[in-house]
């Protein structure tokens, strides 16, 4: 007995510490677990950071997103080898294509006409590139990669979408300075917190299929199926309360593209998404037709009011709903699983449809304006401009492509002007003052592929659709070749989750806004590098699979082990260069934006000479820090005005121009500067720019119609000619300044009674 109890202890010990093995087996290594806990984080961020849009929040993304890069080179270097990176040949091409759109884009910068927004292109697709290098070596290293990451996603999903609904449910709710729901006073439609609607549908889309195959796990417990469940459901009433036509197609083909690739358990998915489909009607159908909640401009007190009847409504179609799903998890429908009856669901699912569109024919036939007329008005509804109403719930049945027909239009002809280099990558906001036709104001022309021929031509088009496309041909491979059904079910809605965003992005902007983007590019590379380790560890466990402890095969690009340290550190050195180089690239325009704004933002009414001093040494500093953008000269220049050196100013504007010839904002600048001077000839050169580079400007026509009403004689300006200004021609539908206003004294007169100040010019757009 002596002897037999330290060997059963010794026994009871081995089999703790294999136990504690296999547990830590299935987790993964620790270097990949921790990279991809940081990628969700960064997902995270980004959705909560109103999408990662603007340039500060942008900036910290990529600023951490290089952190986190070199933490995962100095694992993969110095580190126990589980972190690891390979991937199939046409996953790398895919990557390179994507690496080579970046340096495109910087090589554009020669030619672009809008230089300073090329370079945050460039740094957004250098950060896209970096994304999928990441999430490739996660794919490889861990092996539980596709269900830790879908789990996760789901997470942040329904974050975000509580945080939206409770602007509808809790507008009251503040906790400073955390959050304020009170986001839905001016404007009914849901879009927080990616602030804007379209974009925060299409991040519950994307979540919604794996919150349907989640419930529709058998292996699960009862618990998490109906926690999914409930997920779902709130996704569901989130895509509806955003009015977004875009999510709600991006949601069908989601679920479209998982009930295609999974064969299993299709007709309990199809029962389960058919039940959140109906407990979402109530919810919905409240939502619509309560003028407190569906209307605008509606005080705090109505809303509040409104929103907790709404919340009841939710939580009693929600709990019905559970108590509906507990007993279709619960119970053995036995055959009613079966592969037959799901390929007779698909059948009757396409019956009903077909069905459906002939019934339609037929009362189209049979309506006043007939087939052919019926489609005529709705292709004319479609391409038709007008302002359409954004808060309308009626705008989910509408047919109007909310003015994007007119955007698309402006980017091919601004394309087929520049086809094969385009004008430079971020130059549309330029583009479209040029080619528009009409006062309205956009950014993006509402179609990622157009953007690309129109910025970047045909060659970066081809870059950035290629590299894409390879990436979602590599992933749909690994998803094939997934054993496991649960785990290919996953990876499917990942799958489905790019597909869908790429279908959404033909109609929208999604390429600028990270918040929606970085998630569909961690999904590619994750399923690529799943892809790569199902190849190189066969999922089996033959013997002629090498692994190391973790469980992960050799990687062919793993060869920094067996090289000395010295090689080690200066390769972990030069990372770390290249790395510090990309931090500071991306962070260079958010921190000149922030001061050339604070300069000017942050005066007084009437600033002391110390605090006009203080402001323009700011912004100058922005100019130094930005050099592709005038902003912070502009702004300096307007500091200095207002010190009274109007010459000095003058020159400001001149370099101003010299960095971005194609700004219609410093062009303007300079045309009220002149017409401060009272420099006619010179008002009559800016203000003919300003109008060639944006025709409908009326501050510019304004200032040009109040200068031609005026004559200066020759004695008070070098370079005016006392005849009357010539004045380009004025585009249809230009409005038509007020004449007769009088000019401003020259430097150091005393101004007449009555005198009209030339119009500032307008900023620009973020």
């Amino acid at each position: 007995m002596a002897v037999s109890t330290p060997i059963l202890r010794a026994r009871g010990a081995a089999r703790a510490t294999l136990a504690t093995a296999i547990r830590a087996r299935a987790r993964g290594p620790l270097a990949p677990r921790a990279l991809l806990l940081a990628l969700l984080v960064l997902l995270a961020y980004a959705a909560f950071a109103h999408g990662a849009v603007q340039p500060t929040q942008e900036s910290r993304l990529q600023v951490a997103l290089a952190l986190v890069a070199l933490l995962a080179c100095a694992a993969w270097l110095f580190g126990d080898g589980s972190l690891r990176l390979a991937a199939t040949p046409q996953a790398w091409l895919g990557l390179g294509l994507l690496a080579t759109l970046a340096g495109w884009m910087a090589l554009s910068l020669a030619w672009s006409v809008a230089p300073d927004r090329t370079w945050i292109e460039f740094n957004r697709t250098l950060t896209y590139a970096l994304v999928v290098l990441l999430a490739i070596a996660v794919g490889v290293s861990h092996p539980r990669a596709v269900t830790r990451l879908a789990t996760g996603w789901l997470v942040i999903a329904v974050a975000v979408a509580l945080y939206s609904l409770g602007e509808k449910v809790l507008p009251g709710l503040h906790v400073h300075p955390l959050f304020d729901l009170n986001q839905t006073g001016s404007l009914s439609r849901l879009r927080g917190p990616l602030q804007y609607w379209n974009a925060l549908a299409l991040v519950c889309a994307m979540a919604a299929p794996v919150a349907l195959r989640l419930a529709a796990d058998e292996r699960r417990s009862r618990r998490s199926r109906l926690a999914a469940q409930a997920a779902l459901l709130v996704l569901i009433v989130v895509i509806g309360l955003t009015y977004s036509r875009g999510g709600v197609i991006a949601l069908a083909v989601g679920l479209l593209v998982v009930f295609v690739l999974v064969r299993h358990a299709r007709f309990r998915a199809a029962l389960l998404l058919g039940l959140a489909l109906l407990a979402a009607l109530p919810p919905l159908l409240f939502a619509f037709v309560d003028s407190a909640v569906a209307g605008n401009f509606v005080p705090l007190g109505s809303r509040e009011g409104a929103g907790a009847l709404l919340g009841l409504v939710l939580i009693v179609s929600l709990a019905g709903m559970l108590w509906l799903a507990r007993r279709l998890i619960m119970r053995d429908w036995g055959t009613l699983w079966a592969p037959r009856p799901s390929r007779q669901l698909v059948r009757g699912g396409l019956a009903v449809v077909v069905t459906a569109l002939l019934v339609l024919t037929v009362a189209l036939g049979a309506s006043d304006r007939g087939v052919a007329g019926a489609v005529s008005h709705q292709f004319h509804s479609f391409t038709a401009t007008r302002g359409t109403s954004l808060s309308d719930p009626n705008r989910l049945l509408s047919t109007s492509s909310g003015n994007r027909w007119v955007w698309w239009r402006e980017a091919v002809g601004a394309w087929s002007h520049h086809p094969w280099a385009g004008s430079g990558a971020g130059s549309f906001p330029v583009l479209h003052l040029q080619y528009r036709h009409n006062r309205l104001l956009v950014l993006q022309p509402h179609s990622v592929p157009l953007q690309f021929l129109a910025e970047t031509g045909v060659i970066g088009a081809l870059l950035a659709l290629g590299g894409l496309g390879l990436l979602l041909f590599a992933a749909a491979r690994a998803v094939r070749a997934i054993s496991d059904r649960a785990e290919q079910a996953l990876a499917a809605t990942l799958l489905a989750a790019a597909i869908a965003w790429l279908v959404h992005g033909s109609i929208d902007w999604d390429w600028d806004i990270p918040g929606v983007t970085l998630p569909v590019l961690v999904f590619l590379g994750v399923l690529v590098g799943r892809a790569t380790r199902a190849e190189t560890m066969p999922e089996s466990g033959g013997a002629g699979a090498a692994t190391d402890e973790g469980g992960v095969a050799p990687s062919r690009l793993a060869v920094a082990a067996s090289r000395s340290d010295a090689l080690r550190a200066l390769a972990l050195a030069g990372a770390a260069a290249l790395l510090c180089a990309f931090a500071i690239s991306s962070a260079l325009p958010a921190i000149a934006a922030s001061k050339a704004g604070s300069a000017l933002g942050g005066l007084p009414s009437k600033p002391t000479p110390a605090q006009l001093r203080d402001a323009e040494a700011r912004a100058r500093l922005a100019a130094r820090l930005n050099p592709l953008s005038d902003e912070g000269l502009l702004a300096a220049a307007a500091i200095v005005e207002r010190r009274g050196d109007v010459l000095r100013a003058r020159g400001l504007i001149l370099r101003a121009i010299a960095r971005e010839p194609q700004d219609e904002v410093a062009w303007e600048s300079l045309a009220r500067l002149d017409f401060v001077r009272r420099d006619l000839e010179g008002v009559r050169r800016a203000s003919e720019r300003a109008l060639v580079l944006n025709p409908f400007d009326d501050g510019v026509l304004s200032l040009a119609r109040q200068a031609e009403a005026n004559v200066t004689p020759v004695t008070d300006s070098g370079t005016a000619t006392g005849t009357p200004l010539a004045l380009p021609a004025r585009p249809a539908g230009a409005a038509t300044a007020p004449a007769g206003a009088a000019l401003p004294p020259a430097k150091g007169a005393t101004p007449s009674p009555g005198a009209t100040a030339a119009p500032a010019p307008a900023r620009k757009a973020p």
